[in-house]
């Protein structure tokens, strides 16, 4: 078959596409005036939105980092993706002390994402000197405001007896209300609990499901481990089945 060359012109968008394409641009342009006007709330999502690339704006390192920079010592959101900026060396050269202060700073506002960031600095010593009792307190913090990255995180070391005594049943409790904010990795860990019976019952099904569902946000592992399960399970059911023939 022939390459066919494509008409531009007749290629048309729906009204109501264009409608929310010019609501993107609309509100872009507002929120860089604002922010060229000093408006903290439109620098801090300016510089958001570079980060990720989201609500219509190419993601752009150095925008990211331009904007977020010129957050105020008060602006916690705006400190902490200033610090995620360093941590990773977006728009920036990477320096992890400075990330680490800047979490703390964001971190002391009360926000919960920061208390999760620094928590991964003292766990891992970024930037910082390696502390267990610091990390599980500021994973605790923002485990209670319901951050599911910090719920995630305190399960697996409840999982691991890494810096407090083990308890699975605590872990899987802790994965599951990650979970169901659909955290990704929280998904797969309670998986593996409910397919090795760690902390909750043992539940083929109910492992394949979570997997299903991790699978369905893109995680290419849980996919193949739900592929796994549901031929691990088809066979024990054909062995019992064989062993137990209907009448």
């Amino acid at each position: 078959m022939q390459n066919e060359e494509w008409d531009v012109s007749a290629v048309s968008l729906s009204p109501e596409l264009v409608r929310l394409a010019q609501q993107k641009q609309a509100r872009f342009e507002a929120c860089l005036q604002a922010a060229e006007n000093g408006n903290e709330a439109a620098i801090t999502e300016l510089g958001i939105n570079y980060f990720y690339g989201i609500n219509g704006v190419p993601e752009d390192p150095d925008a990211a980092f331009y904007w977020l920079s010129r957050t105020s010592p008060e602006n916690a959101a705006g400190r902490c993706f200033l610090g995620a900026c360093y941590v990773i060396g977006k728009g920036t050269k990477q320096d992890e002390r400075t990330a680490a202060e800047l979490f703390r700073d964001s971190a002391a506002l009360g926000f919960p994402p920061a208390q999760y960031e620094l928590g991964l600095c003292y766990e891992h010593g970024i930037g910082l000197e390696r502390n267990m009792a610091r990390a599980v307190e500021l994973y605790a913090l923002a485990a209670e405001q319901e951050d599911a990255q910090a719920q995630c995180a305190l399960g697996n070391l409840y999982f691991t007896g890494n810096g407090v005594e083990q308890d699975r049943a605590r872990a899987a409790e802790l994965y599951t209300r990650a979970a169901e904010q659909g955290d990704v990795q929280a998904l797969s860990c309670l998986a593996e609990c409910y397919e090795a019976g760690c902390g909750v019952p043992c539940d083929l099904d109910r492992a394949i499901a979570l997997y299903d569902q991790a699978a369905a946000l893109g995680d290419g592992y849980a996919h193949e481990e739900a592929s796994r399960l549901r031929l691990l399970r088809n066979n024990r059911r054909r062995k019992w089945n064989f062993g137990n023939p209907e009448p």
